[in-house]
Order: C-alpha cells, then sequence, then structure tokens
C-alpha cells in the first residue's frame, strides 16, 4: 500500500523519488527556511529601524544558511540547477565579471561609486541564488512542490504584514524617517521592493486558489499581497497586479467575454488608483504626521555622537521664527522642543549618522526673507520655498550649500538678481525661480548653467535679448521614456562590454527626481546592457522567457500557475526597477521559480491504457 501511495504521488507531481538514494542532512530544512525569512521579509536591513548590528548579523545568517543547504545539496548529489537557473546565475556571474573589467574606462563617471560594495553584493546573491535554486529543487524532490509553495507562501504573507505594518514599526522602534516615509516599505529600503513582494506574493496565492487545499492561506496571502502592493504607492506594483489578475482569470479556462467581465470591475478600480495616485502622495503631510509617526526623539535628546543634527537643530530653530514673521497666522512651523524630529514639518534627515538632507516648506502661507542661516544646513540637498509669500533678495549665502541638488524658489515675490553664489554649487542641477520678481542677468550668466538639467525662470524681469520659454511639464510615462532613450544611446555606445558597473545609476542629461538626485536608467535590461554589454542582458531574456514557456493551456498545476504569474510580474517589472539584481527577495523568489519550471516542465504520465476484451459472437 505504501509503495502505491508513493506511485500515485509520483505520477501527480507532488514529490519525485531520489535516484542517488542520498539524503541531504537533518538541518537542511532550517537553514534554507532560515534563508527564506532573511531574504524575503529583508531582515538585513533593519537597521532602518534603530538596529545598527543587525545588518551584519543578518548577512551573516544569510551566508550561514547558503552554506548549508549548499552543503545538503552536495550530500544528496543534488547540484543541477536546471535551465532557467543556469540562464538567471550566468546572467549575473557575467554581469558581475564583464561589468567589473569594465570599470574605470570613465573615471569621471565612476569617481563617487563603490567598487568593492558593488562586487560584493553580486558575488553574495550568486551564493543566495544557488542555494534558494539547490534548496527548492530538494525541496520538491522529497515533500513535493505543493509544500514549497505553502511555505514560502507563509513567508511572504509575513513580509507584507510588516509592509503593511510599517506606521505602527514606526512608532514602537526608533526608526529614522526616509525621504518616502508616507510610502510604507517594512524592512525594503525602497517602496517599490515592497511593491514587488507584494505582487509576488499574490502570485503565489492565486496560484494556490488554483487547487482544493490551503484556501485560506492564499486568501490571507492574497489579501495582505494587495495592500501591501498598493501602500508602497507603486504604479508598477498596480500594472503588475492588473496582469495578475488578467493571468489567473485567463488560467481558469474562462471564455473570453467571461475573462472581460470579471477583469472590468478590477481594472476600474486599478485605473483610478493609478489615476489618483499623484494625488495620494501629495496627502503625504498628513499620513506622516498623523499615521506613520517616526520616532519620538526630540532636539534635546540628539546624542553627542552625532554633532551635525544637533547644530540642524539649532539653525532650524532660529530661522523658524523669520519664516514665519508677518503670516498672520497662515503658517505655523512646529520646530520646538515639544515635538520629535520626526515630527517636525517638512524637515527630512537620511544618513548614519541621520542628518537633514531635505527641507521642503512649499505652499506653507510663509513670508519675510529668506534666513541666510539656512547656509548652516551643510548636508542639505533640496530645498522647496515655493508658493509661498517671501519676499526680498535671494541670500548669496546659498552658496555654500556644496550638496544641494535641487533648488525651488519658484512663485514667490522675490526681488533683486540672482546671485552668482549659485553657479559655483558643484551638484546643483535642479534650479526653480519662475514667477518671481527677480531682475537683472538671467541664470544663463551662472557658470555650471549648461549642467543644469531642469531649470525653470519665466515670469521674471530679466534684462538682454534672452527670450527662454520654461519646458513643458511631463508625465512619468514621458519622463520615464526619455530617460530610457538616454540610457538606450549609452548602451549603444558600448553594447558589447558596456561602461561598468554603476555607470547607469546617474544617466548625464536625464531629469532629476523629486528629491533632486540624479536619475538612474530605471530598467533592468539597459542596466545589464550598460554596463556589461548585451551578453548578461541576454541571458536575463532568456531566462524570462523560460518561465513564461511553461505551459500556458489549462488544466494546470499550481506550480506552473505560480511560475508563470511570476515570470510576467518579473518581466514588467523589469521594465520599470533597475535593482532586482541587487534584491535577496527577488533573488530567492526567481530561484523558487526557477525550480518550479524545472520540475513541472516534464508533463505527467499518461494514463495506462488497458485493452478491452473483444466480444465474440454467441452461437
Amino acid at each position: 500500500m505504501a509503495r502505491t501511495g508513493a506511485r500515485s504521488a509520483t505520477r501527480a507531481g507532488l514529490a519525485r523519488p531520489n535516484p542517488t538514494g542520498i539524503e541531504p542532512f537533518a538541518g537542511f530544512p532550517w537553514a534554507f527556511w532560515a534563508l527564506a525569512v532573511v531574504a524575503l521579509c529583508n531582515l538585513s536591513y533593519l537597521y532602518l529601524w534603530g538596529l545598527p548590528m543587525i545588518k551584519v548579523v543578518g548577512f551573516a545568517v544569510a551566508a550561514g544558511c547558503c552554506v548549508a543547504v549548499l552543503a545538503g545539496a552536495i550530500k544528496a548529489r543534488s547540484l543541477a540547477p536546471g535551465r532557467p537557473a543556469a540562464l538567471l546565475l550566468t546572467a549575473l556571474a557575467t554581469y558581475a565579471a564583464i561589468g567589473a573589467l569594465s570599470y574605470g574606462a570613465e573615471p569621471v563617471a565612476h569617481s563617487s561609486v563603490d567598487l568593492p560594495g558593488l562586487l560584493l553584493r553580486p558575488a553574495f546573491y550568486f551564493g543566495l541564488l544557488s542555494a534558494a535554486v539547490l534548496g527548492s529543487r530538494l525541496l520538491i524532490r522529497r515533500s513535493g512542490a505543493d509544500f514549497l509553495l505553502k511555505g514560502v507562501l507563509t513567508v511572504l504573507t509575513a513580509s507584507c504584514a510588516i509592509v503593511v505594518a510599517t506606521p505602527l514599526l514606526r512608532h514602537w522602534w526608533v526608526v529614522w524617517p526616509s525621504r518616502r516615509a508616507f510610502r510604507m516599505s517594512g524592512a525594503f529600503v525602497d517602496p517599490n521592493e515592497a511593491g514587488f513582494v507584494g505582487c509576488i506574493t499574490v502570485v503565489v496565492a492565486l496560484a494556490l486558489l488554483q487547487g482544493p487545499r490551503h484556501r485560506k492561506l492564499a486568501l490571507s496571502g492574497a489579501t495582505l499581497g494587495v495592500l501591501a502592493a498598493l501602500a508602497s504607492l507603486s504604479t508598477t506594483a498596480c500594472i503588475v497586479l492588473a496582469a495578475t489578475w488578467l493571468h489567473h482569470l485567463g488560467s481558469t479556462g474562462l471564455r473570453p467575454w467571461a475573462v472581460v467581465a470579471r477583469w472590468a470591475p478590477v481594472a476600474a478600480a486599478l485605473g483610478l488608483f493609478v489615476h489618483t495616485a499623484r494625488d495620494f502622495k501629495n496627502t503625504k503631510s498628513y499620513i506622516e504626521y498623523h499615521v506613520s509617526p517616526g520616532p519620538a526623539m526630540y532636539c534635546a535628546q540628539v546624542p553627542p555622537s552625532n554633532p551635525g543634527l544637533r547644530r540642524d537643530c539649532t539653525v532650524l530653530q532660529a530661522t523658524a521664527g523669520v519664516l514665519v514673521g508677518g503670516s498672520e497666522g497662515r503658517a505655523s512651523l512646529n520646530w520646538t522642543d515639544g515635538h520629535p524630529l520626526a515630527h517636525w514639518r517638512g524637515v527630512r534627515m537620511a544618513g548614519e549618522p541621520p542628518r537633514v538632507v531635505s527641507l521642503d516648506l512649499s505652499d506653507m502661507g510663509l513670508s519675510g526673507q529668506i534666513p541666510a542661516e539656512l547656509a548652516g544646513l551643510d548636508r542639505l540637498s533640496v530645498l522647496r520655498l515655493n508658493r509661498n509669500g517671501l519676499s526680498g533678495p535671494i541670500p548669496p549665502q546659498l552658496g555654500a550649500l556644496a550638496r544641494l541638488r535641487f533648488l525651488n524658489l519658484g512663485k514667490n515675490a522675490l526681488t533683486g538678481r540672482l546671485p552668482p553664489e549659485l553657479g559655483t554649487l558643484p551638484q546643483l542641477s535642479v534650479l526653480i525661480v519662475d514667477n518671481n520678481r527677480l531682475s537683472g542677468p538671467g541664470p544663463w550668466t551662472l557658470d555650471n548653467f549648461e549642467q543644469l538639467s531642469r531649470v525653470r525662470m519665466s515670469g521674471n524681469g530679466w534684462s538682454g535679448d534672452h527670450r527662454f520659454v520654461d519646458p513643458p511639464r511631463t508625465g512619468d510615462f514621458a519622463r520615464r521614456a526619455s530617460i530610457w532613450r538616454i540610457g538606450a544611446r549609452r548602451f549603444l555606445e558600448s553594447p558589447f562590454v558596456g561602461h561598468g558597473i554603476g555607470s547607469m545609476l546617474s544617466l548625464s542629461g536625464a531629469p532629476n527626481d523629486r528629491t533632486g538626485t540624479p536619475t538612474s536608467v530605471h530598467n533592468m535590461y539597459l542596466k545589464l546592457a550598460g554596463e556589461a554589454g548585451i551578453v548578461p542582458a541576454s541571458f536575463y531574456v532568456l531566462f524570462l522567457l523560460s518561465l513564461l514557456r511553461t505551459r500556458w493551456s489549462p488544466p494546470r498545476s499550481p506550480a506552473s500557475a505560480a511560475v508563470v504569474g511570476g515570470g510576467l510580474a518579473m518581466v514588467l517589472y523589469s521594465l520599470a526597477f533597475d535593482h532586482l539584481l541587487h534584491l535577496g527577495a527577488y533573488l530567492f523568489a526567481a530561484g523558487v521559480l526557477a525550480a518550479l519550471a524545472t520540475a513541472d516542465r516534464s508533463p505527467p504520465r499518461p494514463p495506462r491504457s488497458v485493452p478491452r476484451p473483444t466480444r465474440t459472437a454467441q452461437s
């Protein structure tokens, strides 16, 4: 009976026998699931929550788990990764090798790139991906694909729960708010990473919903995955969710009209969210100050080991009265000792140790003059004072802000000339001074005017014969398309060996983001091709195609549904995100899907046909 049950399980594709008869050591499953928790929950970045040593501990635990899983694969003599995983491993290896050889060809472009760090991460993630692939194949052989999907969905659901609970986590732990604190991201540095984890959770949950088991877990995972993806406020996540739902409906064998009927409400809801996402982001002040509070640290509690932050507090408190003075109660700045630093309006802190890097006081009803004391914020990179009632001249002391990238003083009542000191700012790339009362020579007299990627200065009384028309504002999709064109041109300059690792992080001529940071390519395909040539990009595309080639026609197993849905999500995310090969959650999920694609590629055996007895004619 036991042998018969094993044969039926094998034919159903749930578990495969071990042909070598050698099993990995008993601690292998624990090492694999520990690695899943560290990678999918991104626990190595809990240092953002005030745990400085957790990053080293997290990487040490992940490395130990990788070694344990690889040792189990060696003992079980199961080191074949399968075709999809081999393609992704080759893409990662050639990217690190060719990109490192091309590094240094352009010293100016790579002056701020940390090569050892950029090489260490691909090496570490190469081991993580190998452990995820081989560990998944061992678990499929021992316990079946259904068990692997259930365990991965459990960890993914927990990760999405952490993302959704970000406001509470910020309240309980000392978490320094990032420049995107209003977007829930859990332990992920970038909210887009949290959105990707949410989408993959939905993919695995919908795949399990096609089977008769684990429906409660699948429903919980789908719900938390959708919430995590939407809470990240990522337009890409919304598009991937829509495509994932459409793929799920199509995989159930519905007729086209039924798919459209069920898809229409979801498409309308997601389309409305995408359309209003920008307006929802504009309510970040309410979310940050009421829903997602930061650490309860006051100005007087800044540790002596961070004298720079103490100086920033003193400068801000000294300038608060100047900015608010004369506004007749229309403006208020809570930069007092009675409010935590994380609640100070318009103030953003970042770095280790944290410093004030952004000051956004746009549309707050301020009046008076721009305080010259703001030059004391030596780490300031973004200064927004637009849409207020500020008057008087622009203080030339702002030329001392050596790290300033983004300066917006538009729509005020500023007078006088544009200080030539602004032309000495080495990193200034965005200058907006439109709709003021400025006069004299315009910004074209600045030393770095030709290096500015964005300039708006109409609505002033500039002297001379210059006629400058501000460029029209472009939407997100048009802006992203322009960045891709710049990245494509850079790739064509060296299509075979690329320009070296890190060369696509800051594109010359590309627009800056809202914080003034130079824009990267935001495209995984162009990143691989531009930094290391066409070889790793081709292997990466072949890996994605190998996932999508898994059986499309229904009925399909939950494993094949997860592989195709996950491959679709990775294809779309690679169009709008370029940090995927440096994200442990992505590589672990890719390893699991690659193992499932290999295990599910061989179709189940057809049932043995039994010959029907021939009927003889009765005499």
